[in-house]
């Protein structure tokens, strides 16, 4: 009787630990959107919007994430927001996350931006997770219009 019951502990122990060991999959992330909010003489304030899927059984907490945004190749801004994230297991989270350009740090590239009205950007960075062991990267590539420069011509 007793070797049955421990053959029986062994074998739930065994089934309880084989889900518990599967590899976790390694969250999506996506730039959705980078959208200009507002534009005033001491700079530009934008949204950069996040789209993160998880494909796990666990929810993906996560304390932030760090950010840098470029402008025709020239860093304008980095920087980093503590701001907790949680993404329910297989669900996703649409985060938004401000920043705001400086026309300082636009200098190379705003004559191509004023005679264009447009701009290219990339933005890339990491969300620091934690129940991962690394951060996960996103990165984007895009344009952006900017319809307020035929009123400052």
């Amino acid at each position: 009787m007793g070797r049955l019951f421990v053959l029986i502990s062994l074998a739930l122990v065994a089934g309880c630990s084989g889900p518990l060991s599967k590899p976790l999959l390694e969250p999506q992330v996506q730039v959705r959107d980078l959208e200009i909010t507002d534009a005033t003489l001491g700079g530009i304030d934008a949204i950069v919007t996040l789209d993160i899927n998880n494909p796990n059984d666990v929810r993906l907490g996560a304390s932030g994430l760090s950010y840098e945004l470029f402008v025709a190749g020239n860093q304008i801004v980095s920087g980093q927001d503590d701001q907790s994230i949680s993404v329910p297991a297989f669900g996703s989270e649409t985060i938004e996350l401000p920043v705001r350009l400086s026309y300082f740090g636009l200098i190379e590239t705003l004559p191509e931006v004023l005679r264009t009205g447009r701009a290219d950007y990339t933005v890339k960075g990491n969300i620091k997770t934690a129940n991962f062991n690394h951060a996960i990267p996103f990165n984007k590539q895009g344009d952006f219009k900017l319809p307020f420069v035929s009123s400052l011509k």
